[in-house]
């Protein structure tokens, strides 16, 4: 009897023991996920930050650096620290963008008082794709989100007239295209939309036209403030039947409503302002900044909340108080925001955590 006893102890001491080693090796499991999820800063011992340009993937970004008189573009992994040097250009870059899908990335330098030049590489390895020279002028880029090979590019002159151009990256075909405004986004293959408004006017008319110039334009919404195309949704910011509210109207591909959502509405002398919001929303998550109530734009920080709105579901939520407004860009799968002027930051849309994407606090601006 004795001796089955002391057998059962010994058993029962030998399960405490199992279960309490197996609870150890989960907790050491969890650690090291956590740890492998921790934000290493870029260093910056070598090289002067200069900004982030976007996201590559889920964990990566790329980053252009200056070093020296050149500019180095850098492919870092937040997660590992682990860093690829792709590209070294030795001229003044004006600007610099990814394409939608990341796989490509434009620069557009100047080379001297009479020329600049636009290059596309990969990514992956910055090769280079294509490079056109041409005369100085201020551009902005569109890239289209279903041909990667097509970039809308609208140059300005010295007094403020513009022209717009056609790039097909494969050919290295520049072809001008028409368009009755230089407010504009890509809305399909080969349609794009523009708002269509006088500079003392902050309300425009948004027209749908053809790069092909084979279908006549279309009005598709009147009185609009603003306006953003993102995975087939189509985002309208406009007055609000309050004057302190203005309106976000997300609709389908096919122009029709999905969701109205109010927001209080600030304003400065030139209109309505509108806060800084991730251009890759979706018809289930929009990030933006709210105020928290209608007022004269402030310079004062912290003056507003971090939002989630589901347009499909119609609900909001709160991820972060007391912020400052400026620009984000989420990650492929939504779960970070890249924060700042130069994107030094990353936040978690789960949590609401800061990091710090930059070991130093130096900024070239």
């Amino acid at each position: 009897m004795k001796r089955r006893r002391l057998f059962i102890v010994a058993i029962f001491i030998l399960t405490l023991t199992s279960i309490s080693f197996g609870c150890s090796v989960a907790k050491q499991t969890n650690v090291k996920k956590d740890e492998s999820e921790v934000v290493k800063p870029f260093p910056t011992s070598k090289q002067k930050f200069v900004r982030v340009v976007g996201w590559l993937t889920n964990d990566s970004v790329l980053i252009q650096t200056k070093k020296g008189k050149s500019t180095v573009f850098i492919k870092y992994n937040i997660f590992s620290g682990k860093e690829k040097s792709i590209l070294t250009v030795d001229s003044l870059i004006s600007d610099v963008q990814l394409s939608p899908d990341s796989t490509q990335f434009l620069v557009y330098a100047i080379q001297n008082d009479d020329k600049v030049n636009l290059s596309v590489y990969q990514s992956g390895d910055g090769s280079m794709i294509m490079s056109k020279d041409m005369e100085p002028m201020s551009a902005n880029f569109y890239w289209n989100p279903e041909s990667v090979n097509k970039i809308m590019m609208i140059v300005f002159d010295q007094n403020f007239a513009y022209s717009a151009h056609l790039i097909d990256t494969e050919t290295n075909e520049f072809k001008k295209i028409p368009t009755t405004s230089p407010f504009v986004s890509w809305y399909s293959d080969n349609l794009y939309v523009v708002n269509r408004k006088d500079l003392q006017n902050e309300l425009g008319n948004l027209y749908l036209e053809d790069s092909r110039d084979q279908e006549p334009e279309s009005l598709i919404v009147a009185n609009i403030l603003q306006f953003a195309v993102s995975h087939n949704v189509l985002l309208t910011t406009e007055r609000s039947a309050n004057s302190k509210e203005v309106t976000y109207d997300f609709r389908t591909i096919g122009f029709q409503t999905i969701y109205k959502y109010q927001m209080p509405r600030e304003y400065d002398e030139l209109g309505t302002f509108i806060p800084y919001f991730d251009a890759n929303f979706t018809d289930k998550i929009f990030l933006t900044f709210e105020p928290y109530e209608s007022k004269k734009v402030s310079p004062n920080g912290n003056e507003y909340r971090l939002v989630m709105v589901n347009p499909k579901n119609k609900t909001r939520d709160v991820i972060m108080d007391l912020m400052d407004n400026k620009p984000i860009v989420s990650s492929p799968d939504g779960k970070k925001l890249l924060y700042g002027y130069q994107f030094e930051q990353l936040i978690s849309v789960k949590d609401g955590q800061i990091s710090n994407l930059v070991s130093s606090s130096e900024r070239i601006y």
